[in-house]
């Protein structure tokens, strides 16, 4: 780690003082456009700048001051985040395009937003000890939740369109997994802000939306594009969300670990098939938006293309690393 530590600052900083560059435009309070999705553009980015403040807590070094990164963090939560424009009439984060054949306006909800919008507020309410973070971050799941389960299955669909109360086709699994690593983030907040009336509702849908994927998953431990649909091909980033939220879950006492034990182990056991000799990881769906059954299924796997999915992956392992040492 130590040793990428240098290159990682150089390309953190250079996003400080290059005037193109969001980091730079926050710092300057500079107006930045909206993405068409609450992550897109400017409401993630801040989550590498957050990691350099905790690492640099564990590791002091005089020669570095957090308060530019804390300020491009913040000012992003409050400005694009909590200050996002589109919302349904409570309050979920919604977007004014839907899919193929939906009409345009601010009504509907895509299950990815919810990792992309809660994540940064979630670690900063644990930072900063901010209530109001964590109280967003709670009452969003629920709402969310509200709008994209299926009590069925336990499992959420990949889109919502509130104009007509009707959803996408289908339960889309890296959807699924955005989702369920939105959980642990929000309870992470929630535990860390005293009291949160929150905790305890988001440890149920956490709790129920584990049964609904555990009880989906393939007998070789890998899970399908299309979490109900095993015709779909078997899709490798899901898992590794799926296997990090399982083990975040049962290291905190949330979910138990007789009941999800195995099904971390079978995971581990899926994943480890994908990696090649070279380092390259088989099967991750490329960037997807909604569309019918068809559509996910001739989604490309190709390598070149996997990376919106190819960071989890990574989480996936370094969470079974740590698995292996609860045992």
């Amino acid at each position: 780690m130590t040793s990428l530590v240098a290159p990682l600052n150089k390309l953190l900083d250079s996003f400080i003082t290059d005037p193109t560059k969001n980091g730079y435009k926050i710092l300057h309070d500079e107006n930045i456009p909206f993405g068409g999705a609450i992550g897109d553009g400017v409401g993630l980015f801040p989550i590498a700048y957050l990691a350099r403040v905790n690492y640099y807590k564990n590791h002091p070094d005089t020669s570095y001051n957090n308060a530019s990164d804390l300020k491009i963090a913040d000012t992003v939560a409050q400005k694009y985040i909590m200050g996002w424009p589109h919302e349904l009439p409570d309050g979920t984060t919604s977007r004014s395009s839907g899919w193929s054949g939906e009409p345009k306006g601010n009504q509907f909800v895509w299950d990815d937003d919810m990792y992309m919008g809660l994540t940064l507020i979630s670690r900063l309410s644990v930072m900063l000890q901010n209530r109001t973070y964590s109280d967003k971050g709670g009452k969003m799941q629920e709402t969310f939740i509200s709008h994209v389960k299926d009590s069925a299955s336990n499992l959420v669909w990949h889109g919502y369109n509130n104009e007509d109360a009707h959803h996408s086709c289908c339960k889309w699994s890296r959807g699924n997994g955005w989702v369920m690593m939105s959980h642990i983030e929000v309870l992470n907040a929630c535990k860390a802000t005293s009291k949160s009336p929150y905790f305890a509702p988001v440890v149920t849908i956490l709790q129920n939306h584990a049964k609904g994927v555990v009880d989906s998953q393939g007998e070789n431990g890998l899970f399908y594009q299309l979490l109900d649909d095993p015709t779909s091909f078997q899709e490798t980033s899901s898992t590794g969300m799926f296997l990090w939220t399982l083990v975040e879950g049962i290291s905190q006492g949330w979910l138990d670990k007789a009941t999800y034990g195995p099904a971390v182990e079978k995971a581990w056991a899926g994943l480890v098939t994908t990696i090649n000799s070279d380092g390259t990881v088989k099967g991750i769906c490329e960037g997807t938006g909604i569309g019918d059954a068809a559509f996910y299924k001739r989604r490309s796997t190709a390598y070149t293309s996997s990376s919106p999915g190819l960071g989890s992956v990574f989480k996936g392992i370094t969470a079974y690393d740590r698995y292996s040492k609860m045992k």
